[in-house]
């Protein structure tokens, strides 16, 4: 469930965060937000409200990694370090962020983790 409302929510980032960017929307604004891996790394551990704050959160890393990559002009044409090397490496700082012990795996029930 978490994997839908991250999603969504940043598919909502990305489609606003372009549109005010570019002044329109096209296909491929809202289908951005989708296919950024931020929330892989937390979804059996977050809450579903930090599901969507990392949504939205991922889209905003999204968007400024794809613009750096063009800005110093390095050729990714499918912005894969955009969507896998920094919203990866936000969905695991985000991990770390909002992790709730209520839904991690700990060894044993007071050792301290999470």
């Amino acid at each position: 469930m978490n994997i839908t409302r991250f999603s969504l929510a940043a598919a909502f980032a990305s489609s606003v965060l372009l549109t005010g960017a570019n002044g329109q929307t096209t296909a491929t604004t809202a289908p951005v937000g989708f296919v950024t891996v931020g929330i892989t790394a937390g979804t059996s551990v977050t809450a579903p409200w930090a599901a969507v704050l990392i949504g939205s959160i991922s889209a905003w890393v999204y968007h400024g990694a794809s613009c750096l990559m063009r800005k110093l002009k390095i050729d990714d044409p499918l912005d894969a370090f955009a969507v896998h090397g920094a919203c990866g490496f936000w969905g695991c700082i985000a991990v770390g962020l909002f992790a709730t012990k209520e839904y991690a795996y700990c060894g044993a029930p007071n050792n301290g983790a999470v």
